[in-house]
């Protein structure tokens, strides 16, 4: 009895053994790669993955393997010089969908009349001009370009925008302050070069008496020493020394009135 119920049973299992030996093991190749998804301020840009061409954008669902990868989106117009290529490296784990964001902001080159005003990005002093200025392309940039004593200029430029120049109006006030700085200024120039001319004729007038008084009080010494009549050897010798005191006078004189000289003739220039 026991022999008629164990051939069933093996039986079955002989026929049924090779479904058991057909059943795959867990697939776990979908665990070998990552998904990315690219996107870009522009359609059609071309995506590139470590070196190879992988399409245009935007890029969806792309699998990759698990590893290190260079992602590099090239900007419109390629090739341009006013803004480079956007690249990123990263690392795919598996089973990860990762998306990126292709951003190639606008730049823009500010500059003025007068140069030299302080331009604000969003409130921010991002500089002086000119410059250089990185956008986005989402158009609420605002630029605003200050210079003191001049009307304040301000924009929202869009996208197309390369070269942004602003001709700034000078406050009347501030114009009516620089005309009387300058007016002051160059009645003190003409002051100052007429003073320039008095302390030039008395620095040459002073040296040429310094000279004459050294040159008498010279003759007057040496007569002092060939006198021999104490009277006239006193005289000689007060003569003498008269002539030196006038002549150090002369000199000091001399010395203040050519540095004067030096001090108008800089402050005389325009």
């Amino acid at each position: 009895m026991k022999t008629k119920t164990l051939i069933p049973i093996l039986f079955l299992l002989f026929f049924s053994y090779p479904s058991f030996s057909q059943i795959s093991a867990p697939d776990t190749s979908s665990q070998d790669f990552s998904i990315i998804n690219i996107h870009a301020d522009f359609p059609g840009l071309s995506v590139f993955l470590d070196g190879d061409s992988i399409g245009k954008t935007p890029l969806n669902n792309y699998k990759i393997s698990v590893d290190h990868h260079t992602l590099i989106v090239q900007p419109p117009e390629w090739p341009v010089w006013d803004r480079g290529e956007f690249s990123v490296t990263f690392w795919a784990a598996a089973k990860d969908t990762l998306t990126f964001k292709a951003t190639f902001p606008q730049n823009v080159l500010v500059n003025s009349i007068p140069y030299d005003a302080q331009v604000y990005l969003n409130d921010q002093l991002a500089g002086v001009t000119p410059m250089m200025l990185s956008l986005s392309r989402s158009g609420d940039d605002v630029i605003r370009i200050e210079k003191e004593g001049y009307v304040a200029f301000e924009t929202k430029p869009d996208g197309s925008v390369k070269i942004l120049y602003a001709e700034l109006k000078q406050r009347e006030e501030w114009r009516q302050k620089q005309q009387a700085e300058k007016t002051a200024k160059e009645k003190s120039i003409r002051n100052n070069k007429k003073l320039l001319i008095s302390s030039l004729g008395v620095a040459v007038t002073t040296g040429l008496l310094t000279l004459h008084f050294r040159s008498r009080g010279n003759d007057e010494y040496a007569l002092y020493q060939k006198a021999s009549h104490p009277s006239a050897m006193n005289e000689h010798y007060d003569k003498a020394q008269y002539y030196d005191g006038l002549a150090s006078i002369s000199y000091a004189v001399f010395e203040v009135s050519f540095v004067l000289s030096g001090y108008f003739f800089l402050t005389s220039r325009e």
